[in-house]
């Protein structure tokens, strides 16, 4: 009785390890995605700069010609 006891105590772990495992794994997988979100949010953020400064100096340009 103990030793069947014993058995489904060590399965239980063996369960609760595997687990962890797959918990670590989709956390790392989400650390990456949670990576790569922040690379292309600070391109997008880049090109917008650069788009606003285009387009700052198209106005001021435009200004120019206008006075």
């Amino acid at each position: 009785d103990q030793r069947s006891q014993t058995e489904e105590k060590e399965q239980q772990l063996r369960g609760a390890e595997a687990q962890i495992v797959a918990l670590e794994t989709q956390k790392s997988d989400l650390e990456n995605k949670v990576e790569e979100m922040e690379k292309k949010a600070e391109m997008l953020q880049q090109r917008q700069t650069g788009r606003m400064n285009a387009l700052q100096e198209q106005i001021a340009s435009l200004e120019e010609q206008v006075a």
